[in-house]
């Protein structure tokens, strides 16, 4: 398999189904031996809402990896069971957590993708309950203190130290500490991973929200003020959109179908884009990385 090149394919057929079986060896001269992996867009019913989710495999043999974690961080499904990241499927829903209504809600991925193999510095976070998470460049946190995700990565996380984060406590939530962190070179598989319309998820028991590959805080995912109860603050949000305005589809139309600028939630990204913390051109290049 060329080290340069990638595969992705998409259809609008829910049964679409492509395998490949694959072999290569990174330029250090680890091999990854033979794996299997497979690319499809699913239908699912989300409510009145049909999103779509599609898992692709792309080679970062010799390229920088995104913001991940390891294969083997578990994933919070629906029904509050664990399973590894690399495990997951399009079939499983995820516990997610719904600020518009302030409770936990499920949705599919929208993105569910291995990255491939790469030599990464894998940055351990160690919570005072014990809870650990692998991060890989970096991967957002619910921080009480700032009352939003903060992007945890190898430089800056000795600035969290002694900060408390949300993790899932039932139906509920509570806070840890962050205690320490250590960083070690690893030759792994990288996954990332957002949720239809609310982008967060359950990992390690931890809330936690995937950046993206452009230097933006998660804040641009989630635009609005989160107020009481851990719900956004209505009345700001109306605000913003009142001032900034929202995307529609049309303003997609060339680069998706309708059903993946609805789970991606790409309506409140002109929020984003308004307040600064991404741009249009960041926006349009993310898109290519995960729908080209």
């Amino acid at each position: 398999m060329d080290n340069d090149n990638y595969f992705r394919a998409k259809t609008t057929n829910q049964d679409f189904d492509v395998k490949i079986t694959y072999n290569f060896t990174d330029p250090n001269g680890q091999s990854t031996g033979d794996q299997t992996m497979q690319w499809y867009n699913a239908a699912a019913s989300n409510g009145s809402v049909s999103t779509v989710q599609w898992k692709t495999f792309d080679s970062t043999n010799g390229k920088e990896a995104s913001i991940c974690v390891t294969p083997d961080t578990l994933v919070t499904l629906a029904d509050g069971t664990q399973k590894e990241i690399q495990y997951v499927t399009d079939a499983d829903q995820l516990l997610v957590w719904n600020f518009y209504t302030g409770e936990y809600t499920v949705a599919p991925a929208s993105i569910l993708m291995n990255h491939g193999y790469a030599n990464v510095n894998v940055v351990t976070l160690t919570f005072a309950d014990g809870t650990t998470v692998n991060t890989i460049n970096g991967h957002g946190f619910f921080d009480v203190a700032t009352n939003e995700f903060v992007l945890l990565d190898e430089f800056n996380a000795a600035d969290y130290i002694g900060h408390e984060f949300v993790k899932q406590d039932g139906d509920g939530y509570t806070t840890t500490i962050l205690v320490g962190y250590s960083v070690e070179e690893r030759y792994t598989e990288v996954w990332s991973v957002l949720t239809a319309e609310h982008y967060n998820c359950v990992l390690n028991g931890m809330w936690t929200v995937t950046a993206a590959e452009v230097e933006n805080s998660p804040e641009w995912l989630m635009p609005y003020e989160i107020g009481e109860d851990m719900k956004y603050d209505e009345a700001k949000m109306q605000a913003d959109i009142e001032k900034y305005g929202l995307y529609t589809y049309e303003d997609f139309a060339d680069y998706m179908t309708y059903e993946q600028f609805v789970a991606l939630g790409l309506a409140n990204f002109k929020v984003s884009v308004g307040k600064g913390y991404i741009t249009w051109d960041e926006i349009l290049y993310l898109i290519s990385i995960h729908l080209s």
